[in-house]
């Protein structure tokens, strides 16, 4: 798997979860777009496993999901440890991590 598009496809908390045990061990995986998938703070570790363990993971797109500001800023914490990530939401990453907002 290069890109990973399950963009609304209501996948919750429940399917990160699942992914991310499924990708722990992914060299592979390039981009991933989890947008508008009823993500909230209960996924915040999980998608930080995502963040961590792939390690070729170069883009990553999370708008619209239901993350709360506190669980946002933990995410945005593991994207500022991960300089891999050079696109987050379409977006250059680093003007998308001078506010956590462009991730919700």
């Amino acid at each position: 798997i290069v890109d990973l598009d399950l963009h609304a496809c209501g996948i919750g908390d429940a399917g990160v979860a699942a992914l991310a045990q499924r990708l722990q061990h992914n060299a592979t995986l390039r981009a991933l777009d989890l947008s508008a998938n009823y993500i909230t703070d209960a996924a915040v570790e999980d998608l930080t496993q995502i963040i961590h363990s792939n390690k070729g993971l170069s883009s990553l797109a999370l708008r619209s999901n239901d993350m709360t500001p506190a669980g946002l800023e933990r995410l945005k914490v593991a994207l500022e440890q991960n300089e891999r990530i050079t696109t987050l939401d379409g977006t250059d990453r680093m003007k998308a991590l001078e506010s956590v907002c462009v991730i919700s």
